[in-house]
């Protein structure tokens, strides 16, 4: 199967309309600066058909938790390399036109230190059609 790496950012894809067959996407939504224009560039390329296959890391269910994301997120985003803790991945996806099913809840088998850090790294994974 013939694969094809593009070194550009997501926001900007230099590719025509409706020319890719798939789309695989891993933790990565958190980090694009604009994720959103990312998407909707995504969606632009997907051909009719195509699927785009993701694992992400999220905003996590529990209020709880999710004040915990915001309190941390400051300090967490700049020392992790642009990574954002409360993105909604199906939210995103859904917004720049794609219709989401996905399932949600912790990734495993995570190591210990992942375990620990299980609220604030909420995943979600899935395919956007």
């Amino acid at each position: 199967m013939p694969v094809e790496f593009i070194a550009a950012p997501g926001e900007s894809i230099p590719l025509a309309d409706a020319s890719v067959d798939s789309i695989v996407v891993t933790f990565t939504l958190c980090t694009i600066p604009d994720v959103a224009r990312a998407a909707r560039e995504m969606r632009r390329v997907l051909r009719p058909g195509g699927e785009l296959l993701f694992a992400e890391h999220g905003t996590a269910r529990s209020a709880r938790a999710q004040r915990w994301q915001r309190r941390i997120e400051p300090a967490w985003t700049p020392l992790a390399g642009g990574c954002h803790l409360t993105r909604n991945p199906p939210q995103i996806l859904r917004d720049a036109g794609f219709e989401v099913q996905w399932a949600e809840g912790l990734l495993d088998p995570r190591p210990l230190a992942a375990r620990t850090l299980a609220p604030l790294t909420y995943g979600y994974w899935g395919v956007a059609r």
